[in-house]
């Protein structure tokens, strides 16, 4: 929900809040979960148990709870509270984890020319290549742990920018790429097993056979490697008037059925990094790289 937030107000005002403010500007149960009981009654109904059963649909996860006696009315709300809860608090550790990351590399590597940081850049890319090739080829997991550090740094670096540069830009940068870690953070967790099989399997084969999870690694690779290459969220910013709507249906669905089968959240997920992406190429192959030259001014 921060996220649908942060998206809106990148396309009104050319600026991102962090995602502590944009979960308590919208994040209030009752901007959601309204919906999702509405939704609930009509998945529900017996009329709808026929086309769900026929078109092969998934149950609603209330139906499952339901049966190991589990569910109650208040317990999605609950989830939610607790949810938001952690969710803040894991914002806090991370915005505090980025800062002092920052800050200790600012003083270790102070002295590195400028012209060092282009080489980087392209190590940058470099690696993010590799986290490709490797989810394609040997394990999905391991692709997205390489990509996950790399938007680690980038984030750090960014942190710096806009703490000693003071630019908007590059806060709204930073901010959206704080949201956009914290929930690729479940890719990283739930696709982890994975690679610790692959680390078993290496004395008899570098491939993880049978990974089961390829498909959505490559394609949450893919999209991040966009995200971190392309990295001016203000330069799609018109395309948010339908992203964030449809992030806010991707939230939605996943108080229906996200609640028992944790790997639907990957597909959530990887489905919102894709949209970003998306979003951002094709803005990039219509006109370049984006520079807000009447938001340059501005500041």
């Amino acid at each position: 929900m921060g996220l649908v937030f942060q998206l809106h107000q990148i396309r009104r005002e050319r600026k991102c809040p962090d995602i502590i403010e944009a979960i308590a500007s919208f994040g209030a149960p009752f901007k959601i979960l309204p919906v999702v009981v509405i939704f609930r009654f009509i998945l529900n109904n017996e009329s709808f148990e026929g086309l769900i059963t026929r078109f092969g649909l998934p149950q609603e996860d209330s139906r499952e709870l339901t049966k190991s006696g589990l569910y109650t009315a208040t317990l999605p709300l609950m989830l939610y509270i607790i949810s938001l809860g952690v969710v803040n608090v894991h914002c806090y550790l991370l915005i505090m984890a980025l800062n002092i990351i920052s800050k200790v590399a600012a003083v270790l590597f102070g002295w590195i020319p400028s012209l060092l940081f282009t080489f980087c850049e392209k190590i940058k890319v470099i690696l993010l290549i590799l986290a490709i090739l490797t989810s394609c080829i040997l394990c999905g997991s391991l692709g997205i742990i390489i990509s996950y550090i790399c938007f680690v740094l980038q984030l750090a670096r960014l942190c710096h920018l806009a703490r000693v540069l003071k630019h908007r830009n590059d806060t709204t940068k930073f901010n959206l790429g704080v949201t956009i870690l914290l929930i690729y953070l479940w890719v990283v967790a739930l696709s982890f097993p994975a690679s610790i099989s692959w680390a078993k399997n290496m004395r008899y084969t570098f491939i993880l056979p049978d990974d089961s999870n390829k498909l959505m690694s490559v394609l949450s690779v893919l999209s991040i490697s966009c995200l971190v290459v392309l990295d001016n969220p203000i330069s799609a910013r018109e395309s948010y008037l339908y992203v964030a709507p449809a992030v806010y249906v991707v939230n939605v669905l996943l108080l229906l059925y996200g609640m028992v089968s944790l790997y639907r959240i990957v597909y959530a997920v990887t489905s919102v990094l894709l949209g970003l992406a998306v979003t951002r190429m094709v803005y990039y192959f219509k006109h370049g790289q984006h520079i807000d030259i009447g938001q340059d001014k501005s500041d």
